[in-house]
């Protein structure tokens, strides 16, 4: 099922993305940064379950205080993140050309990267929230299973010798 969890309307409303960009540049990006930073604390079929919810507007009330309270802002920092290299740059007949105005001067490869580092770091706080809150309530979400998202693999790997 390809649905989003949030709208750039959500993005707008939890963070604090300027209000002059152009949002339709951000959904696409909603959905990769789901598939990277949502979906594996979900799983596959809690997932599924609330897309499909979402998709027949049943969305039921435990489901709702997840999407709203957890998942919501984890996913709108992890694509304000996800869309924050590339929304600079566009790509035309030509090439890559960077977008600027005569009133703005584009942050260098440091700003950017501390920027988009802040940002990861709040995506890595709303993502332990998330984790928290399922764990303590698995009872509640039976589809949630806590082995199938995270790695519990620490061994090491033979690669033979040099």
């Amino acid at each position: 099922m390809d649905i989003t969890l949030i709208t750039v309307d959500d993005i707008k409303e939890v963070t604090s993305i300027p209000k002059t960009i152009d949002y339709a540049l951000l959904e696409p990006y909603i959905t990769v940064a789901e598939g990277f930073f949502v979906y594996p604390v979900l799983g596959e079929a809690l997932t599924s379950e609330i897309q499909a919810q979402l998709t027949g507007n049943t969305l039921s009330a435990l489901n709702n205080i997840l999407l709203l309270q957890y998942i919501r802002p984890l996913s709108a920092y992890a694509s304000w993140h996800t869309y924050l290299p590339f929304g600079a740059y566009k790509s035309v007949q030509v090439g890559e050309v960077k977008q600027s105005s005569n009133k703005s001067e584009s942050l260098s490869m440091e700003e950017l990267a501390f920027k988009r580092q802040a940002i990861k770091d709040t995506i890595s706080f709303y993502e332990k929230r998330l984790r928290e809150y399922l764990e303590k309530n698995k009872f509640l979400y039976p589809l949630y299973r806590s082995s199938c998202t995270t790695s519990n693999y620490t061994g090491s790997i033979y690669l033979g010798k040099n």
